[in-house]
């Protein structure tokens, strides 16, 4: 009864709401402005760490706010300076609790207005297609500046609601940040689009190598089906099961999912059954993911649909070449058989091949290594952030 009437206040107080922005925040050229981050992940994911990394450089000239649901977040941007909200959002799943996303999306959309008007936020920054919230404030005729930014591609997890997801996002929202080019052809025509790719932040000391004798192949990526483990391990073990000294790595996290634990134990289940434990190792979240990049020969990003790949830009910046699949962002990225590998979606063969052309070719791995570390230049934080801030400045 509670939640119902929440629901119901929550459209009262938003159907009333015509004021004009201007009108509701005080003028101040001087103080900061105040900008509300909205983000539903639980753990950590390349979408939370990137827009940390925004936030990190920007908050200088920038008051930045949390919407988040994960305790773990809470803390961490607490330590950080940041100013941080708990939301229980509800992400659109299999799941019986589906059936309560629309009254929770409502009364999440309450709870944020709450912090917008409580904490006199100048603009709402949603850091993914699938959090509504902010649509629901436009909706509701809400006069603050929503700016959306869109991390899948239709052929991701959502890929049944994609459209109509889109479709909400580009008619409500100011601003629509796509991460790569092959996300901004997939979202409809608009002139609300721009192109913000992600990047990284090196140092020189975590650009050192520390490779030992074994040659690693690491594969970085949460446990997730179609992130490619399952490719990768059918590969390594039908090319490297007589190569004692060739590893494969996985690093990654569950999230928390059932879903997500029982695939990882398909993979384990698999590698015990053929007695590969001592070649293949599974490791869970790893906080030092520079150390490992630094660590392995080759990274390997063998997903389904990745819209950017954080992944395989961290890992070219420190000097490890990636093979990745020709699954949307990874092609923006790598120039191939300059600075690193592609090979076709679930070719398996393609991956054997190209895994052992760079394990029994060390000038080719060398030269690819020397080449990725390149692309820093291209990916710089600095122009990142650059366009992030004039379109802020843009719109508040």
């Amino acid at each position: 009864m509670d939640l119902l009437l929440g629901i119901g206040q929550s459209i009262m107080i938003c159907e009333g709401l015509h004021i004009k922005k201007d009108e509701y925040f005080s003028k101040n050229s001087v103080q900061q402005k105040r900008i509300l981050i909205v983000d539903n992940s639980t753990e950590i994911t390349g979408a939370y760490n990137s827009i940390l990394t925004f936030s990190n450089a920007l908050k200088e000239e920038v008051s930045f706010h949390f919407a988040i649901s994960s305790k773990k977040h809470f803390d961490e941007l607490n330590s950080k300076g940041f100013t941080p909200h708990l939301v229980d959002f509800l992400e659109i799943q299999k799941s019986w609790k589906v059936m309560f996303y629309l009254p929770v999306l409502l009364w999440n959309s309450y709870k944020i207005l709450k912090i917008v008007r409580k904490h006199h936020i100048d603009l709402i920054h949603v850091n993914d297609l699938y959090n509504l919230t902010g649509v629901i404030l436009k909706i509701f005729k809400f006069q603050i500046p929503v700016v959306y930014h869109v991390r899948l591609l239709p052929n991701s997890y959502i890929r049944k609601i994609f459209k109509l997801l889109s479709k909400l996002v580009m008619r409500y929202s100011d601003k629509v940040i796509c991460v790569s080019k092959t996300v901004f052809k997939a979202l409809p025509e608009s002139s609300k689009k721009i192109i913000i790719h992600d990047a990284v932040l090196v140092t020189r000391n975590q650009l050192q190598s520390n490779k030992d004798n074994t040659f690693s192949f690491l594969f970085p990526a949460n446990f997730i089906r179609g992130k490619g483990q399952n490719y990768a391990l059918k590969a390594f073990y039908e090319e490297f099961k007589k190569s004692e000294k060739v590893k494969l790595l996985f690093a990654g996290g569950n999230m928390g999912l059932e879903a997500n634990r029982l695939y990882k134990a398909e993979l384990q289940k698999f590698v015990k059954e053929n007695n590969r434990s001592h070649q293949i190792e599974f490791l869970d979240f790893v906080s030092n993911m520079p150390e490992m990049y630094c660590k392995s020969d080759v990274s390997l990003v063998f997903s389904d649909s990745e819209s950017f790949s954080m992944v395989t830009l961290e890992s070219m910046v420190h000097g490890t070449p990636v093979i990745a699949t020709k699954c949307g962002g990874p092609e923006e990225i790598i120039t191939h058989n300059y600075n690193s590998i592609l090979v076709n979606k679930a070719d398996i063969e393609q991956m054997r091949f190209q895994m052992r052309n760079l394990y029994e070719n060390k000038d080719v791995l060398n030269e690819l290594g020397g080449r990725s570390k390149l692309i820093t230049e291209q990916f710089k934080i600095e122009n990142t952030i650059g366009k992030l801030s004039q379109l802020y400045s843009s719109i508040c």
